[in-house]
């Protein structure tokens, strides 16, 4: 018998763990055994706790499915000449990879690598790849007793959350995406998305700012301690699909542990990239006729910080979190009196700034005997250029999650709304400032279902 998620109070974090009684060691990290003294950080998954295991000694499959039905209807209030619009949507992907592992006798030191093959539900037209990859990494490390637990992984995957959104916003969903600021479901603009600390993030950067992301990652991760992990990251590669060179690193650290009744959890992060052409550009000195070579024409940097805190305490959870980002990008030439060194475009610099919280209960640990989590969350996220350009997005979601009781498999209805304000200055440079107002909005619906395996 394996782990039952779904159990309420009969899987609670006491006791010693095992697969028949699966402890929280930090808010939603489970554990179902001792044998590994990394983890706990926010990507952690104790697979020990699952029902079904397909491998032996050294290699195991491992995936999940992941399939959202959902309907969204926007509108543009301030815009007559732009109707309201539907959208009726059916997205997932199933995930299936093998993991190798090789332990170096009693050492402690042992060699993982894997990869994933992703099948995606939507059949796109055109040249869309319908199965691509997810995680493909190596990794290297050391567990043990005390502070000598640590690993390098290379490859590509994604860093540590240190902004929670709790279940409600998912990536890549309708309610994450939010409102439109131009039509088009399926390949207008959004407003603004939440900054999370995720310029390097996830297995892609954001675009913008980040366009055509293909570069690796890389990250040490060490556990001084049981509660505490930290991970220095780095991105390396290309951009724009190579026409650009990227590179940035990432600092995140997780604190996690149970004082009393409550769980704590505490994140925080810092990062910092650069783009900047693969081909220098020149420019010709009117006067010496003498070619230089721009140092920054072209060249665009993200940096930012942020964190979050969750607290949980028996069948209440409550979390918040806040981010800053910033944004620069400089103009494709320079000026004949200073061929070095190039103006920075204003559209593109700009400040981001996310804040926001949800609140859990699980009122069917009482009522049914089984988890039965009542949610609501909200996110406000703005982004101000150096134009005066700016916009306000607010993302409201409520949702009700059924965890099925085995494998961290979950059915969750979300009910989600969302506002977008969009001041675009009018007024010429050096004239008095004047923003038109713009306004609209989103209303949507989505059940998922996730089973991981």
């Amino acid at each position: 018998m394996k782990a039952d998620f779904g159990a309420g109070e009969e899987a609670g974090p006491t006791g010693a763990a095992s697969p028949t009684n699966p402890v929280e060691t930090a808010p939603n990290t489970w554990r179902c055994s001792e044998s590994s003294h990394q983890g706990d950080h926010p990507e952690f998954a104790d697979r020990g706790c699952y029902e079904t295991s397909f491998g032996g000694k050294g290699i195991f499959i491992y995936g999940g499915l992941e399939l959202d039905v959902g309907y969204a209807g926007y509108d543009f209030r301030d815009n007559p000449t732009t109707p309201s619009e539907s959208y009726r949507d059916m997205r997932g992907r199933f995930v299936i990879g093998p993991m190798l592992r090789h332990d170096f006798g009693d050492s402690g030191y042992f060699l993982e690598a894997t990869g994933q093959v992703v099948a995606w539900l939507r059949d796109r037209p055109g040249s869309y790849y319908q199965v691509n990859v997810d995680d493909v990494w190596g990794k290297i490390g050391h567990t043990g007793s005390g502070a000598s637990n640590w690993d390098f992984q290379i490859g590509r995957f994604m860093t540590w959350r240190v902004y929670h959104k709790g279940l409600g916003f998912d990536l890549y969903t309708l309610e994450d995406s939010g409102a439109l600021f131009t039509p088009g479901a399926s390949n207008g603009v959004y407003g603004v998305h939440t900054y999370e600390v995720n310029y390097i993030y996830e297995r892609r950067a954001p675009n913008p700012p980040v366009p055509g992301e293909i570069a690796g990652r890389a990250a040490v991760h060490y556990y001084p301690h049981r509660s505490l992990g930290v991970e220095l990251a780095g991105a390396y590669g290309g951009a724009a699909d190579g026409l650009y060179n990227t590179v940035g690193g990432r600092l995140a650290a997780d604190f996690h542990r149970s004082l009393g009744p409550v769980l704590v959890r505490a994140s925080a992060g810092g990062e910092f990239r650069v783009q900047e052409p693969a081909q220098r550009t020149l420019t010709q000195n009117p006067t010496t006729q003498e070619y230089a070579e721009c140092s920054d024409c072209n060249v665009a940097t993200q940096k930012g910080f942020g964190g979050g805190l969750i607290l949980k305490w028996g069948p209440a959870e409550i979390s918040g979190s806040i981010a800053r980002g910033y944004e620069l990008r400089h103009a494709a030439t320079s000026g004949t009196d200073d061929p070095e060194h190039s103006a920075r475009v204003p559209q593109d610099t700009a400040d981001r700034t996310s804040y926001g919280g949800y609140v859990e209960l699980d009122p069917g640990r009482y009522l049914i005997k089984r988890a039965l989590i009542l949610g609501a969350g909200l996110q406000h996220s703005e982004i101000v250029r150096k134009t005066n350009d700016y916009q306000t997005h607010l993302q409201g979601a409520a949702y009700v999650a059924f965890p099925l009781g085995f494998n961290g498999a979950m059915v969750k209805l979300v009910l989600s709304r969302a506002e977008l304000d969009n001041y675009q200055r009018t007024s010429a440079v050096g004239a008095p400032l004047v923003l038109r107002h713009t306004e609209s909005a989103m209303t949507a619906a989505r059940l998922r279902l996730t089973f991981p395996f």
